[in-house]
């Protein structure tokens, strides 16, 4: 009675959980002030978060300061199959980062070390046992956590470099029901860790411009755990074996440019190009046997503008927007991450208060509406899909 097709099918839906996100299932708004800022930050300031955005630019601090940012997403899915029409409502999930980074200078030459958590991929969702498609997984929920060391140092004439390692902590879990009875559940959960690392280059051209780059390394992960079948049924006993799947998370370039157009406006822009064709199948292996689901992703872009205007010296105000272009074609789409380019509208603000500042971000997402006429997981129809996002955070310089 176990079905490790099915399993495998619910896995793929665990790697693209809630449209709340940007590519893949991974999403970039690690900070409060660059998520209003149209996450246009490769080439911006000095603050903590920039260990993950681009650690070469860490130097340009002048004091330790220490960065906490939430992040909480609310998407919603809805499709119409045969007439029936189906939703998922996320509520506000969480996520965040930390990060605490340290400038000094040595023999005339600024550096600076600095260490974060960051939450760069995950999160969950959960249909109704009910749906046509729980066959092929109706709930997944991933936990991936990633502690991250490093540094910028400056070479001289305005460059500086910076890199990290980072480890990854990870879990993931997925549920389907059984094509055998209605009352069957099948369950997979495993986890894994792995190394990283990024490689950084900032620019300083002049008092108004700057331009930097950053590559993060990709990572494969071999999560290990069980698979747990209940039938649901009185003298039907339950059954578990272990199981274990790969997932090959990509690797990241990222290039942008910053211009300080009036002594109170400047200007960000940024692109990202990330390697999604890694994940081409997922394979899940038991005793039971081996299922092979392909997934086929293709690579994406995001590309980010983004400005701040400061009032005056307690009040930045921020504005941004970034499109991300969908990775997922027929026929290897689900409903969690439905086959749409993504358009990201923001705003927010930072209030300065002693040695605080304070920041809030809020971004649309808009998606056009897309009939699916071919899948193989199920989930052909009319799908609809909006989101929210509210990044707060706050900094303090020692």
């Amino acid at each position: 009675m176990l079905s490790p097709s099915t399993l495998a099918s619910a896995l793929v839906i665990s790697l693209s959980i809630t449209s709340a996100q940007a590519v893949g299932f991974g999403f970039e708004y690690l900070s409060a002030r660059s998520s209003a800022r149209g996450n246009a930050s490769t080439a911006g300031s000095g603050a903590p978060s920039m260990l993950h955005y681009n650690p070469a630019a860490l130097i340009l601090a002048d004091d330790p300061q220490l960065e906490m940012n939430v992040f909480l997403p609310k998407g919603s899915v809805k499709v119409e199959q045969g007439g029936e029409t189906y939703r998922l409502d996320n509520d506000w999930l969480v996520s965040g980062s930390l990060f605490y980074s340290h400038p000094f200078e040595h023999a005339g030459r600024r550096y600076a070390i600095a260490a974060g958590l960051r939450l760069p991929y995950g999160q969950e969702a959960s249909w109704l046992e009910t749906v046509p498609f729980a066959p092929f997984g109706y709930k997944a929920d991933m936990s991936h956590y990633e502690y991250l060391l490093g540094g910028g140092v400056e070479l001289g004439k305005g460059f500086s470099l910076g890199a990290n390692l980072f480890f990854a902590d990870s879990d993931i879990s997925t549920a389907s029901a059984g094509t055998v009875f209605p009352t069957d559940q099948q369950r997979f959960s495993g986890s894994d860790q792995g190394w990283g690392f990024q490689l950084a280059l900032h620019h300083q051209v002049n008092e108004r411009f700057s331009w930097g780059m950053n590559y993060r390394s990709g990572l494969k992960l071999d999560y290990s755990g069980d698979i747990d079948y209940n039938a649901g049924i009185p003298g039907v006993p339950d059954a578990q074996f272990p199981a274990s799947s790969s997932i090959d998370f990509p690797e990241h370039f990222t290039i942008g440019c910053e211009w300080q157009a009036t002594e109170r406006l400047s200007l960000g822009l940024q692109a990202q190009w990330t390697r999604w064709s890694v994940v081409e199948q997922i394979e899940i292996t038991s005793p039971a046997g081996a299922a092979i689901q392909p997934v086929n992703w293709g690579n994406g872009w995001i590309l980010s503008a983004g400005g701040t205007w400061t009032v005056n010296e307690i009040i930045d105000l921020h504005f941004g927007y970034m499109f991300t272009e969908s990775i997922i074609e027929e026929p290897f789409h689900t409903p969690l991450t439905g086959d749409f380019d993504q358009h990201f509208l923001s705003a927010g603000f930072t209030a300065h208060h002693g040695s605080w500042s304070y920041d809030l971000a809020v971004i649309h997402v808009l998606e056009a509406d897309r009939t699916i006429s071919n899948s193989l997981y199920g989930f052909a129809g009319e799908h609809e899909s909006s989101s929210w996002l509210v990044n707060a955070g706050a900094t303090f310089t020692f």
